[in-house]
């Protein structure tokens, strides 16, 4: 099972205490922990997202820390939508999670990514426990296909849930 927080704005902290709190909980969870990044929240003046998560990625590549590193490393993945910034996840980190997109997206996000990077999708659900029926909800299906056996077998989910849009975590 592998374990992703969600993702963590880059506005948020500085880049060497992102990555110091990566390496923490990589070591806490050898080859189960991946650092989620995006660039969610207000628009930053006199940058753009790419150009902003390029820089935070080249700062946390060009830290030194006393900490051991796991044998693992921190793996990572971008909050990403558009080409660019999939191309990005693709050459700098280990995948790409994307947000209440179609199926359309999906693929061409596949593409882009190729075949050994990660493609998470959160996707939306509908009220109570049962799955909203949008265009992105036929992500459910299980990879080997079998989609009527993903649905009996589904995982309980807690109770409360998150009702707000935001999909970026701060």
């Amino acid at each position: 099972m592998h374990i992703v927080n969600g993702i963590a704005q880059i506005w948020a902290r500085e880049a060497r205490w992102t990555y110091g709190a990566a390496l923490l909980l990589a070591d806490a969870y050898p080859d189960r922990h991946l650092l989620g990044l995006g660039f969610g929240g207000d628009p930053r003046p006199g940058t753009t997202p790419l150009k902003a998560m390029r820089t935070y990625l080249d700062e946390m590549d060009g830290l030194e820390t006393v900490n051991p590193v796991p044998k693992g490393g921190v793996r990572r993945i971008l909050a990403a939508y558009g080409a660019k910034m999939l191309e990005l996840a693709r050459d700098r980190a280990a995948g790409a999670q994307t947000y209440h997109v179609n199926v359309a997206h999906t693929a061409e996000a596949r593409d882009l990514l190729g075949p050994d990077r990660r493609r998470q999708a959160a996707l939306p659900r509908g009220r109570g426990r049962r799955p909203c029926r949008r265009a992105g909800d036929r992500h459910r299906a299980r990879p080997d296909g079998d989609a009527p056996l993903a649905r009996t077998r589904r995982r309980p989910r807690p109770r409360r849930v998150l009702t707000g849009m935001q999909p970026i975590g701060r």
